[in-house]
């Protein structure tokens, strides 16, 4: 049988537990311990119901310094509930793509409930959710758990996962040689090339005092190329 692309946001929404942490996400980010004493919850019970939302694309999570921070991915929300539903039901993936292609399978439900001629205009562009949906996978398939597996060859994709560890740092602020290896070293042990990747591509600029995030709501000094 065919995969309706809309299951697998239902079932996350049917526990009331998960819709109190959507809720309270609606609000600001927060991290497990924020979560768990707003919620009168255990920590272990937060961050298994989080795991949950972040393995269908619900929540984004990014780390902050010792704590990981979490976000709701709101454009998973966009489309009205009949959108999805009548949304074309997609083909399940192979058993051995199953793990990585969940993220991608469950994004591409919203592009097809995005094109469909009575989506609503607030929803998320077809091309936006294109792009969420190819993102999701590149991060799914080598960056699974928060640590890269294997670093892709393609530049393009490359790109999108060093992008994903430069979350992992605040923009303006200055960080040592060290500082910058010991955090990507939680994410690639080769900290070395993501470094000087973060640097070539304007994700970083370097001056004689350290390292520095370069604040992308502002712009980078060059354009990226692929």
């Amino acid at each position: 049988m065919e995969l309706h692309p809309a299951l697998p946001l239902f079932r996350a929404l049917s526990d009331s537990t998960r819709l109190h942490i959507i809720k309270s996400l609606c609000k600001e980010p927060m991290y497990v311990a924020q979560l768990a004493e707003r919620l009168a919850l255990s920590p272990p019970v937060v961050s298994g119901h989080l795991k949950k939302l972040e393995e269908i694309g619900a929540v984004w999570a990014w780390r902050e310094q010792y704590y990981v921070t979490y976000t709701l991915n709101k454009n998973m929300f966009n489309p009205r509930v009949i959108d999805l539903i009548l949304s074309e039901p997609v083909k399940p993936p192979a058993a051995d793509e199953a793990a990585t292609d969940i993220k991608a399978a469950q994004l591409a439900g919203v592009i097809h409930a995005a094109q469909s001629p009575a989506a609503s205009p607030a929803a998320l562009s077809i091309e936006d959710a294109r792009e969420a949906a190819a993102r999701a996978k590149v991060i799914a398939t080598f960056m699974p758990n928060n640590k890269i597996t294997q670093m892709p060859a393609q530049l393009k994709k490359k790109l999108i996962l060093i992008e994903e560890i430069a979350k992992a740092f605040e923009s303006n602020k200055p960080y040592t040689e060290k500082e910058m290896n010991l955090t990507i070293a939680d994410y690639y042990d080769d900290f070395c090339m993501v470094r000087r990747f973060m640097v070539d591509y304007r994700l970083f600029k370097r001056d004689g005092a350290g390292y520095m995030k370069i604040d992308s709501s502002t712009g980078k000094d060059e354009p990226r190329t692929f």
